[in-house]
């Protein structure tokens, strides 16, 4: 067990403004022991763990500081209107650990590890060229894989189990020794207005957050510091300590809004069919668009970044391009065309490397920790705003 200074915390209430001033700095001051105490207990050789698991086992070794699990438990029994905002307590000890160089450095590598059961669908892939998941398939010809976005029947609408199908799926594509590149691209939809048409991504699945079913560590904490991490910077192998990456396009068929639009913005390559339109209409949702709050005014400008975040203005797929969020715009008809061209550019020796050099550059690692700190405090506090449960108090 962790030595600490206790404090009361009934668990039967949102925590009170002391309490969790009172968690903030107790964390500030022992995350670094309570890192070394959950990845290398007993000094035991050292564990990698999810941003997820990691703070969950932190509850239930610090259960009058954070939530342990019969709270957590608890809690997901509730109504999302009765709910005792865990979340909020979890973010500060977020906070804590990514502000710190020392934990946040090893615990966001550990994010970009393979997902446990990777392994298994990255060596039938290798075999076969194929994979099949609950919402998400892939499929290689040459050294190119196609990772399509299945959720058909809700516009490729963000869940939990979504986002982990993609992450999977970003891992085996990474894992596979004859694959350069992959391309991102949404199926033709079942949903009745867009029935047989492709579409790449609603964004996040708003009947799942009003009730209450978007985890705050494994979707929002998670969709960052792995999916989206692993993107830009690689997948991290574990037994090489080495990352692995591959050069990623992405084809925006209808619309990318939201957590699509967020998608892109790690690619190597975006192409825009023509009819297509981006956006970012977290605001009006309510809650914060991931990193793009950090990544956007560096690609198109504070004043375009402030129209997309804080307005929600939607952008066609030329609009982008004249911002630099697009790197072609194309019919329906020529896209295969083009992706075959771009892969076979992005499939030259040097273009690896220098696309890890390159993220360098574009953000550094300490950076984006400084940001994620941020955003795990302010995220959590707004899942439980007054105006977020009453703009998706309608979805219920």
């Amino acid at each position: 067990m962790i030595d600490r200074t206790t404090r009361p915390s009934p668990w039967d209430r949102p925590s009170t403004e002391e309490e969790l001033r009172f968690a903030a700095a107790w964390f500030d001051e022992h995350v670094d022991d309570v890192y070394r105490t959950l990845t290398a207990p007993s000094g035991s050789h050292r564990r990698a763990l999810r941003l997820g698991d990691l703070v969950r086992a932190a509850g239930d070794q610090l259960p009058d500081l954070l939530p342990d699990r019969a709270t957590r438990q608890r809690d997901d029994e509730l109504a999302p209107s009765e709910r005792l905002q865990v979340e909020r307590d979890q973010g500060r000890f977020l906070r804590a650990l990514l502000r710190n160089p020392a934990t946040a450095v090893p615990a966001l590598t550990d994010m970009r590890a393979p997902l446990p059961e990777s392994a298994a669908h990255a060596e039938r892939f290798r075999a076969t060229g194929d994979l099949v998941l609950q919402t998400v398939t892939v499929r290689r010809a040459g050294n190119v894989a196609e990772l399509t976005l299945a959720n058909t029947m809700t516009l490729n609408a963000e869940t939990n189990q979504f986002m982990r199908d993609v992450e999977v799926a970003v891992d085996v594509v990474t894992l596979d020794p004859a694959t350069s590149v992959g391309v991102i691209r949404g199926a033709p939809m079942e949903y009745a207005s867009y029935a047989g048409k492709r579409a790449f991504c609603a964004g996040i699945n708003l009947k799942h957050l009003a009730a209450g079913s978007i985890s705050y560590l494994d979707f929002f904490i998670g969709r960052e510091a792995g999916l989206l991490s692993k993107l830009a910077r690689g997948v991290h192998d574990p037994e090489t300590a080495r990352d692995v990456a591959r050069l990623w396009i992405c084809v925006i068929d209808s619309f990318a809004i939201g957590g699509g639009m967020q998608l892109t913005l790690v690619a190597d390559h975006v192409i825009a069919v023509d009819d297509a339109w981006v956006s970012l209409p977290a605001a009006s949702e309510g809650i914060v668009p991931g990193v793009a709050n950090l990544r956007l005014p560096r690609r198109v400008g504070v004043s375009l970044a402030r129209e997309l975040i804080l307005r929600g203005r939607r952008l066609s797929g030329t609009e982008a391009k004249q911002a630099g969020l697009v790197d072609a715009v194309v019919c329906g008809a020529d896209v295969d065309a083009t992706v075959a061209s771009v892969a076979a550019a992005l499939s030259e020796p040097a273009v690896l490397p220098n696309k890890l050099m390159l993220a360098h550059g574009i953000e550094s690692e300490n950076e984006f920790a400084t940001y994620l700190a941020d955003f795990a405090v302010v995220q959590a506090d707004r899942m439980h705003a007054p105006d977020v449960r009453r703009r998706l108090s309608s979805r219920l």
